[in-house]
């Protein structure tokens, strides 16, 4: 695909104790959603930013640090739930766990009309999705049985126009893409990239 950006996958990756330092900063960084976000945007968001992986194939790291993000994510869930409830307002708040593209994985507050702006992100729900996310991601350290899990697919977006214009990708997606299409229409395909599962607080969690 002429003079489209792809993943580079050079040497080994480095500094895992700096990893693992970014892993637990973000407990201190994002302990509370931010009020500004919520106001201005009516969303705030916990990304994982998983350098150096963004620019390697395989992109995700290890499955046990993996794992370490997960249980960061699943300690603000909490914190962000009772801070969301003393706002005294509507709210959604969700784990996406996605995979195989972790990278994606995310813990997403969401209030006013993002409410349901959220809520076909995944095209959820999907009966032919397992109704949990993989064993791979089970831990000692949490209970991923202690959230509802809504599975959906987690997919790309390509317009027609730029396959028409693009022969050699054109050519890739038919070959790579094409058996995997969801949906289409108004000229944009979506196609499916992996799974995803959408956590919530069960009433029995929060109660």
């Amino acid at each position: 695909m002429k003079g489209r950006w792809a993943p580079k996958n050079r040497g080994k990756v480095r500094g895992w104790p700096r990893r693992l330092r970014h892993v637990e900063s973000l407990r201190g960084r994002f302990a509370l959603p931010d009020d500004r976000m919520l106001d201005g945007w009516g969303y705030d968001v916990v990304a994982l930013h998983l350098a150096p992986w963004g620019n390697l194939v395989p992109r995700n790291p290890p499955a046990w640090l993996r794992r370490r993000y997960l249980g960061v994510l699943l300690d603000l869930q909490r914190s962000w739930h009772d801070a969301l409830t003393a706002r005294g307002e509507p709210f959604d708040l969700m784990l996406w766990l996605v995979h195989p593209r972790f990278w994606r994985t995310q813990l997403v507050a969401a209030v006013g009309e993002r409410i349901d702006f959220y809520k076909g992100t995944f095209l959820e729900p999907q009966p032919s999705v397992p109704p949990r996310p993989p064993a791979l991601y089970d831990d000692p350290a949490y209970d991923l049985d202690r959230l509802a899990w809504t599975p959906g697919f987690d997919c790309d977006h390509v317009m027609e126009a730029d396959l028409d214009a693009d022969p050699e990708w054109a050519a890739w997606f038919e070959r790579t893409a094409r058996p995997r299409v969801v949906d289409e229409g108004y000229g944009m395909l979506t196609y499916r990239r992996g799974d995803a599962w959408i956590g919530r607080f069960t009433e029995a969690e929060v109660s």
